[in-house]
């Protein structure tokens, strides 16, 4: 019987960890949709569509989130996108822990703090765009350059004061409905 059947192969388990997926992310992806800073501009030396293909094969080389997400950004960086700062912020399942925070700004790198459920009564969150994209499922972007940017959120002045030229949340969609958010 075991003759019958082909050789079965040695699987390598960096090739078959993309089967592993628990959970699906649209990711969206231009030039223009990300918060940036006067900054001199940088010539590309990736292009977007390797950062691209490098999330689309399982960023191999960085096994964590907070090191996905710093490999991101300095990928993005360095395709000439001027990132200023990141935040990605997940839900958990935790009993006491709301979610996780993960912060990236070119200076410090990547930084995860936990948030207790109280953070969803703080009015600072409360007053924030992240309520509008989790509650919508819509991305939410300011163009705080320009002058007549609606500024209907109070983090949206301070970061035009920081020197913050656009400002982006965008919904992560999770295959089980969830919707988290990051910030650009």
């Amino acid at each position: 019987r075991s003759a019958a059947r082909p050789q079965e192969r040695h699987r390598d388990p960096a090739r078959t960890r993309d089967r592993g997926i628990v959970c699906k992310v649209r990711f969206t992806l231009a030039a223009d949709f990300v918060t940036t800073r006067h900054m001199a501009a940088k010539s590309p030396s990736l292009s977007v569509q390797s950062v691209v293909q490098w999330l689309v094969h399982g960023a191999r080389n960085a096994p964590l989130s907070q090191e996905v997400l710093t490999e991101l950004c300095e990928r993005l960086n360095a395709a000439g996108l001027p990132l200023w700062r990141v935040t990605v912020f997940v839900r958990t399942l935790h009993p006491e822990i709301v979610g996780r925070r993960f912060v990236w700004h070119p200076e410090i790198g990547t930084v995860v703090t936990d948030g207790s459920f109280e953070l969803l009564e703080r009015q600072s969150f409360l007053d924030s765009p992240m309520v509008h994209v989790s509650n919508t499922g819509e991305a939410l972007r300011r163009r705080l350059a320009d002058e007549d940017c609606v500024m209907d959120y109070p983090v949206l002045h301070d970061l035009r004061e920081e020197g913050v030229t656009d400002y982006v949340v965008a919904p992560l969609h999770f295959s089980g409905g969830e919707v988290h958010f990051s910030s650009w």
